[in-house]
């Protein structure tokens, strides 16, 4: 059975949103922010980002998702990111290519700021790009470059990747998601307490204390190993593990 990064149902995380909120609330008030959501594979990270999201409805969204097997295809995420600006793929390269040579990302990145200046005009901006371990390396860079020079927009910038993946990331990115212009979030695992109230979700009523601690053990508390067994072991199985 396979199972997606975001397929368990959301619990938990209470602390995380909070943080997505205050860093969203900085936004607002015309400080652009960078965040890092980092964790090992299904800990939950689009959940976090998909459950923070549906609670803002005044932001315009710019959201890519890195794509193993695109990876080494130049510019691909920020393509992801233009289109949801209204930007075409040609406008996009033509600004590149009127620049800098092809393999440069600045003219990419001077593109992408404009449209963020125009955007924030209107609402907040939040860049989301999840699995951002698989995007292209021509796309972080062009994004460092933005982030870089945003002083006083109203754009937040939040890149999901996974801890095991975290090298991929250029230094310029994870630097500044971990001083004054931005902050880091870790996802730890979910505790027995949490575990229970994911096995309610998934239809699995009084799960026992011993058997949540079990799971907490044989899983390291990861929701999407959690989430694939109590699918897969019929409910009554649970209550003699």
């Amino acid at each position: 059975m396979t199972v997606p990064d975001n397929a368990a149902p959301f619990v938990g995380r209470h602390s995380e949103i909070a943080l997505l909120r205050a860093e969203l609330a900085t936004v607002r008030a015309g400080q652009p922010r960078l965040v890092l959501v980092d964790g090992p594979a299904g800990i939950g990270k689009s959940a976090v980002l998909d459950h923070f999201l549906s609670e803002e409805t005044d932001l315009t969204v710019l959201r890519a998702t890195g794509e193993q097997w695109e990876a080494f295809v130049a510019f691909g995420v920020a393509d992801q990111l233009m289109r949801r600006a209204g930007v075409s793929n040609s406008r996009l390269l033509a600004s590149r290519n009127r620049s800098l040579p092809a393999e440069e990302p600045v003219g990419v990145g001077v593109r992408i700021l404009e449209s963020l200046e125009d955007l924030e005009q209107k609402a907040p901006v939040v860049i989301v790009i999840d699995d951002a371990h698989w995007a292209d390396v021509d796309s972080l860079r062009a994004l460092l470059f933005v982030v870089r020079r945003l002083v006083g927009e109203r754009v937040l910038t939040v890149l999901a990747q996974r801890s095991e993946e975290a090298p991929r990331l250029p230094e310029g990115l994870s630097r500044m998601a971990a001083g004054r212009t931005g902050t880091t979030i870790r996802l730890p695992a979910l505790p027995p307490e949490e575990i229970k109230s994911l096995a309610t979700a998934l239809g699995v009523q009084r799960l026992p204390t011993r058997v949540a601690r079990q799971l907490h053990a044989h899983t390291e508390g990861n929701p999407l190993y959690i989430t694939t067994l109590l699918s897969e072991m019929p409910e009554e199985r649970w209550r003699t593990w």
